[in-house]
């Protein structure tokens, strides 16, 4: 059930990194980092800064629906 948090919080505001998942989702940082990473591998989740560190990612085919 957080992978169904993370993706209702991305309806409100399609901008996470990873602090704000884990706060939102009240998870350890790892954990909040491998939900992320499955959010990102699957393509829900497009990485915005080029950064290794400090990443922001954005839900991208939400956006793109909007276009």
């Amino acid at each position: 059930h957080n992978a169904l948090a993370l993706l209702n919080s991305l309806f409100k505001n399609p901008v996470v990194d990873r602090k704000k998942a884990k706060e939102i989702l009240n998870l350890s940082p790892k954990a909040a980092t491998d939900l992320i990473n499955i959010f990102h591998e699957r393509g829900y989740l497009k990485e915005m800064t080029g950064n290794e560190r400090y990443q922001v990612f954005l839900f991208e085919p939400y956006v793109n629906l909007f276009e």
